[in-house]
Parts: structure tokens; sequence; C-alpha cells
């Protein structure tokens, strides 16, 4: 199935904490890191939810800004 970088980037953007961006490219790995930190973070005074929240909107701008190939090529992806 064909992963498309901009589904990735408005899943960064609007479901980032929860981590679904990278379920979506089936890094499953960094997706419950996110997910916890996004959840159970709160916990710690809200500080890894706002770490995740600067790097979903980092992720959002340089998804965007990538090639498909450098998308493919990072994700591994090969449709």
């Amino acid at each position: 199935m064909k992963k498309d970088k901009i589904v990735f980037a408005l899943l960064a953007i609007f479901l980032g904490t929860l981590g679904i961006q990278h379920f979506y490219v089936n890094n499953t790995k960094k997706g419950v890191i996110y997910l916890l930190c996004g959840t159970i973070g709160w916990l710690l005074f809200a500080i890894p939810p706002l770490i995740i929240s600067i790097i979903c909107i980092y992720e959002f701008i340089t998804h965007l800004l990538m090639s498909d190939e450098e998308f493919n090529a990072k994700y591994h992806l090969n449709a």
C-alpha cells in the first residue's frame, strides 16, 4: 500500500502527540513512545507532551518539504 507524505504531515499536525503518523508508516516503536509521552506524560508536569508537540510541528514542516523519493527511502517504503 502506498503511503503519502501529505497524509503523514497532516497526521503529525493533528494527531501527532498520539504518534498516529508513525503507526501510519509502520514505525510502531516510535509511535508507542509518542503515545506514552502524549498520554501519561501529563503526569510529569506536561513537559513530555510539550516536547512531542514541538517535534510534531517539526515533522509536519520537514515532511511537507521532503520529496516523495526521500520520504519513501526514509521509511523504507517500496511503493
